[in-house]
């Protein structure tokens, strides 16, 4: 251990002896650090001395391409040596390793290119996952796949995971009941402050702005500030040059920047200049950025999240949790006593998540799971701190059947098989390959680079993506990224560079996008209908909105509503049905005519939930009486018409009769009416093409077969339409409503001495007793009792009003006379 400095003091190098000693006994461990302690610096070196050169090269994990090329520069300093000699990197676009590195640092989608090309991890014989409390999708990705390499292939491979926030003792669980080693961290004291000013969510720069210029005045140091995108650093930046002293050195951090640009951010101050350094959540942890004293925290991060309901993703501004608030603050103490301005809340701060959410959750998973197919396994083979969720699974794997990627049973097809082997998302290689067999690979690598770097497009105005590629052509210091990951694109096809006309960018994109082709919804719309059912919608007076069809390639927004369209190119209706022709599909649809107040139908060519063309058609059988009718339940007309009075009459009659006797009568409850009269109704309805003929069909026969005979004629037994009286009358019986009601002259019912009932459970009528007059006399569920009760009063009064009636005693045992008939 006598190589490494003896002057360093940083805390980590008290437990180094420990994780030597945890990784000879078990071949994994647990590194426990705070922020500052050292962990990225000290301990990869002092694992290459105790392991190597006899365990292999170590790789150490970084979770973004700038952390991972300062801490190879930090590293080989520390070796007294430049970076790529025994100490070396890899990301997307930028090397430097040799023969001689012993140590190099990659980042996650490096680490999974490596696992992929050699399963065994050749070569390697220790990985160390850093700052792994992040969680980001690659990282969890990484670790189950070396973990499945470690207990199936090469049990002695060594793997170590640090963190500074972490719940240790699921790491530990997941690597077998690792030991856990807490090493100390050295933080300076940080003055925590909190603002009164909330940040607007959706504008946060002048808010962020006028803290730092307030801040800057108060205190000397160098400053770092955290911001969600690069949008949002270059308005604050724009803000900050007018307002800030000459002295102030103003430099953005985020990663999309040149290595060269995130350098100058890192590197020391130049003498008589103070540094603001504007980030992103890159600078959240790994780094240590000299100088700084000062933080001012937004509070906000950018965040993907995937919709299973909508099946895409979106990017969000979020806030971020009280674990990255730590992380943020404690910037402030890394090299020196300092201060934190939170542009929040103390109350607000209390309402924040503890964790950022693992990314597995709100990740869109499809690179994800053509990665798993790739190495062979399901999710449920693997072990996971967290499993990836079913529904983004499942639809991951619906995209990428659409794409050719994947087989019905969900397995890797021949070019399922040449997507996995390309640095890109599968939607990408989608369109690289497409545009191979057409001779336009160079326009299909710049799409790709354009859309690989997620932020590049946000600081233009305009969503034409043919605009974005002629801004690179002209102006390629702005998109620096882009062109190294076009150029590497352009090797891996095995294609030559050359300039192809940027208007036909709509159909690669579409290659790429298949579920985000858009047709307008009217004529010079900004709405659109996406081929994969979605709506979308382009930006007020944006130049495509003359357009019929996009191909959308960038959509920002929420489920449940149109989201908006951030890049696409518009599409020649020509050349989408000759590039999807296999993907066209004729079926015949019957639509309801709202105006017309009619069903049609039409033989329809359709891309997935758009209409390409359609014409008059002949509707298959029983489809044109189901479109009026469901227009119809949707409209809530009355069925059957309330004019229909037998319909009408039958219906409240089952419905009685079905609450009596649930098992024996259908349900034909308004609640479950819309349901069930489809299935009742559609067998006679043949002839049915508009509402007007809905609503002249014979309502009443309908009901009437769709009981049945013998149903029918034992509801009308137990349950019958009318009562006749002792005089020899009917009157219909009402069985609207809760009791069957029957409205009848109280003299018709002499001679009665039971109470009339329907139904076998002898349900009682609700007698409305009336006057020769038909006005109301008494209302009861019992006449016997009336008769023997109040009917004296009754009779005292009738007799006063009507003397010419006959009013006897004993009204159960009279008799009507022929004059008392008469008078009924």
């Amino acid at each position: 251990m006598n190589t490494i400095p003896t002057q360093s003091d940083l805390p980590v190098r008290s437990v180094l002896p420990e994780l030597v000693s945890a990784l000879e006994r078990h071949g994994s461990a647990v590194l426990s650090a705070a922020p500052g302690a050292g962990k990225t610096t000290l301990v990869p070196p002092a694992l290459l001395e105790a392991f190597a050169p006899a365990s292999g090269k170590i790789l150490l994990l970084e979770p973004r391409r700038v952390a991972a090329r300062a801490a190879a520069r930090r590293i080989a300093s520390i070796l007294g040596e430049p970076v790529g000699e025994r100490v070396g990197y890899v990301v997307r676009g930028d090397s430097k390793q040799s023969a001689r590195t012993r140590i190099l640092v990659v980042t996650e989608g490096v680490l999974l290119r490596l696992l992929q090309d050699d399963p065994m991890l050749d070569g390697v014989g220790l990985v160390i996952f850093d700052e792994f409390h992040e969680r980001s999708l690659d990282a969890d990705l990484d670790l189950a796949l070396t973990l499945d390499l470690r207990e199936n292939l090469r049990p002695e491979l060594k793997l170590v995971i640090m963190s500074a926030t972490l719940d240790l003792a699921r790491v530990a669980g997941i690597l077998g009941g690792a030991p856990v080693i807490d090493a100390p961290g050295r933080q300076f004291p940080v003055e925590q402050r909190w603002s009164a000013e909330a940040v607007d969510r959706f504008r946060p720069a002048p808010a962020v702005a006028r803290a730092c210029i307030g801040l800057y005045k108060e205190k000397a140091g160098d400053m770092l500030v955290f911001l969600p995108g690069m949008r949002e650093i270059q308005e604050v930046a724009a803000m900050l040059e007018s307002a800030l002293p000459a002295d102030a050195l103003i430099l953005p951090l985020h990663g999309s920047l040149s290595p060269a640009e995130q350098d100058a951010a890192l590197a020391p101050t130049p003498p008589g200049r103070r540094k603001v350094v504007l980030a992103t959540n890159v600078a959240e942890s790994s780094l240590t950025i000299d100088g700084v004293t000062l933080v001012v925290d937004s509070g906000l991060e950018r965040r993907m999240r995937f919709s299973p309901a909508a099946g895409m993703s979106f990017l969000e501004t979020c806030r971020i949790s009280k674990a990255s608030a730590a992380q943020r603050a404690g910037r402030a103490g890394r090299t020196a006593p300092g201060t934190a301005l939170r542009l929040w809340s103390e109350f607000d701060h209390r309402q924040l998540a503890e964790q950022t959410p693992p990314e597995i959750f709100d990740a869109e998973l499809t690179s994800f799971a053509l990665e798993l197919a790739r190495w062979g396994a399901t999710p449920e083979q693997l072990r996971w701190l967290d499993a990836p969720p079913a529904a983004g699974f499942a639809a991951a794997q619906r995209l990428l059947r659409e794409l050719g990627a994947f087989d019905g049973a969900n397995r890797l097809t021949a070019r399922g098989r040449k997507l996995a082997g390309l640095p890109v998302h599968p939607r990408l290689g989608m369109m690289l390959l497409a545009a191979a067999e057409r001779g336009e690979t160079p326009l299909a690598a710049e799409i790709a680079a354009l859309l690989e770097e997620r932020d590049s497009f946000r600081s233009f105005d305009g969503v034409d993506l043919g605009e974005r590629i002629r801004r690179m052509r002209r102006r390629p210091g702005e998109f620096r990224n882009q062109l190294v990951i076009k150029k590497q694109l352009l090797g891996l096809m095995k294609a030559p560079d050359r300039e192809l006309d940027p208007d036909r960018s709509g159909v690669l994109t579409a290659f790429a996008f298949p579920d985000w082709i858009g047709r307008a919804r009217s004529r010079h719309s900004r709405s659109y209908l996406l081929s994969g059912g979605a709506g979308a919608s382009l930006p007020e007076n944006d130049v495509l909105c003359r357009s019929e069809f996009l191909a959308v390639a960038r959509l920002t927004g929420s489920a449940g509503r149109d989201s908006r369209i951030e890049l696409a190119a518009p599409l020649d209706r020509a050349e989408l049905e000759a590039a999807f022709a296999d993907r066209l599909a004729e079926h015949t649809a019957v639509e309801f005519d709202p105006e017309r107040e009619r069903a049609v139908a039409r033989r329809e060519t359709r891309l997935g939930a758009l209409v390409l063309s359609a014409a008059p058609a002949e509707p298959p059988p029983g489809a044109i009486p189901a479109a009026v009718l469901n227009a119809a339940l949707e409209r809530g007309i009355e069925l059957p018409p309330s004019d229909q009075k037998g319909a009408a009459a039958l219906l409240k009659k089952v419905r009685f009769a079905a609450r009596q006797e649930p098992n024996r009568y259908p349900d034909w409850s308004p609640e479950s009416w819309q349901t069930v009269l489809p299935g009742l109704a559609l067998p006679f309805l043949g002839a049915v093409r508009s509402f007007a003929e809905l609503r002249k069909a014979d309502w009443h026969t309908i009901l009437q077969n769709a009981l049945g005979y013998d149903l029918l004629r034992e509801l009308n037994q137990e349950y019958p339409d009318f009562f006749t009286t002792p005089v020899g009358a009917s009157h219909r019986i009402d069985y609207d409503r809760e009791q069957p009601t029957l409205p009848v002259r109280v003299q018709e019912l002499y001679g009665v001495k039971t109470h009339p009932t329907v139904g076998r459970s002898k349900f009682p009528l609700r007698l409305e007793l009336l006057s020769p007059a038909h006005r109301p006399v008494q209302v009861t569920t019992d006449l016997p009792g009336f008769w023997a009760g109040s009917w004296k009063l009754v009779q005292k009064e009738m007799k006063g009003r009507y003397p010419k009636h006959f009013w006897p005693d004993d009204p159960a045992d009279a008799v009507p006379t022929t004059r008392t008939k008469a008078k009924m």
